[in-house]
């Protein structure tokens, strides 16, 4: 992580009025912080720096709050690009790592590994992307900009209070740039609420220590009523048409006379009450969850991320199957995509059908597999597919670049 000296050299910005305001908010805040009983030694360690680095008239950390992926991207492009192959292998290498202390986990927090690695793998690719901004001066500036200040304000003081217990040094404390830092991506008051000391060294390390850091988040599922007897939910496709709405409740036998899961089995036949989750509103994914699922929401409220955990959970608990893979993230759209960009690589003529994986498409995403890629797989491997979409982001990406 870096240290004070080694933080990226900012080009020198302009005294404006909005960096004054800015100014006066953070006089402000100093003040908030001493009346709630910081001490000025933290406050010393920790002010200093943001006078120092003045936001942008339009601070990056507020800008890419406006591009959240699961805001702005379809919910089969945001789960296409979090649950590759890559990432599916790593969680299961890091299942086998970590065995004994994930198990240990489960017995004591009632929390399966898998969830625990998805959330892991989800939040910061196994620690790999904990995050490279300033947490302190992401929500100084998120409580200065943003319409729910007052929130990112209480963020602020509890990243104060951290830094004042011991857990992290001020330099340290690096993180998103919505504030939230770690393995798992906690924000300060879920760390202050929910982190534990799992070593025994007197400080709740979530940032470096995966030991901290992994027990902290069973605890904080544990502490939100999660359901060790339960799963959390299952994705479905329908074999027949259907009225269901959004958040619609009825029981497994129900749902099985008009759904079946994605693999082609039945549903059980059981009394269990299911809720229909459609992520996009439409049939085109669709998933029946229970109680576990909520509690997902409860640490994302969004069904693009809690949907995809489970998904991301189901793929690294079970053997590799590229087949089921597939099963699991083609949808219509999807489908209607990849067979734009391979004909706009001059592999698929006109005579497919839009949004259907057919003969013709399957074909063509083999060729561009075998060109593109080391899959050296004769049917489509979701690795390959993902890598056309790579490659349409990267030429989008550079696009924008150059206007």
């Amino acid at each position: 992580m870096a240290q004070d000296a080694e933080l990226p050299k900012r080009k020198p910005i302009l005294v404006t009025e909005a960096n004054t305001a800015y100014e006066q908010f953070l006089d402000g805040l100093a003040a908030k912080a001493r009346a709630k009983g910081i001490r000025q030694r933290t406050i010393d360690q920790v002010f200093p720096r943001l006078y120092a680095n003045p936001p942008a008239p339009k601070p990056v950390v507020v800008k890419k709050h406006r591009s959240q992926p699961e805001s702005v991207n379809p919910f089969w492009l945001y789960r296409l690009f979090r649950t590759t192959p890559s990432r599916i292998d790593a969680g299961r290498e890091a299942l086998a790592e970590h065995h004994d202390q994930l198990h240990a986990l489960k017995k004591k927090y009632g929390v399966e590994p898998k969830y625990l690695l998805a959330f892991w793998g989800l939040e910061s690719h196994y620690g790999s992307g904990k995050g490279k901004h300033w947490v302190p001066q992401s929500l100084a500036i998120h409580a200065w900009k943003r319409p729910r200040g007052g929130f990112y304000e209480k963020e602020f003081f509890a990243s104060l209070s951290i830094i004042e217990a011991g857990h992290i040094t001020a330099d340290k404390m690096y993180g998103s740039w919505a504030g939230a830092g770690g393995h798992f991506q906690f924000m300060p008051t879920t760390f202050l609420a929910y982190s534990v000391d799992a070593n025994g060294d007197r400080k709740n390390d979530v940032w470096e220590n995966f030991e901290d850091a992994s027990a902290s988040a069973a605890n904080f599922l544990n502490e939100i009523r999660w359901n060790s007897d339960q799963r959390w939910g299952r994705q479905i496709v329908f074999t027949r048409s259907t009225n269901a709405k959004h958040n619609s409740k009825r029981t497994l036998t129900d749902w099985r006379k008009i759904a079946r899961n994605v693999d082609g089995t039945p549903l059980p036949k059981s009394s269990t009450v299911a809720k229909l989750i459609l992520p996009d509103k439409n049939y085109d994914s669709a998933f029946l969850v229970y109680h576990n699922y909520g509690r997902f929401l409860l640490w994302n409220r969004s069904h693009h991320f809690a949907t995809t955990i489970g998904t991301l959970a189901d793929l690294i608990d079970e053997p590799y199957d590229p087949e089921f893979h597939l099963r699991r993230i083609l949808t219509p759209n999807l489908v209607a995509e990849m067979q734009r960009l391979l004909r706009a690589e001059q592999l698929l003529g006109a005579s497919y059908e839009r949004g259907k994986f057919d003969t013709q498409t399957q074909l063509a995403m083999s060729i561009w597999q075998k060109q593109n890629t080391n899959y050296d797989d004769v049917f489509p491997h979701p690795g390959a597919i993902y890598s056309l979409f790579l490659k349409e982001e990267r030429r989008k990406y550079q696009e924008r670049r150059n206007s």
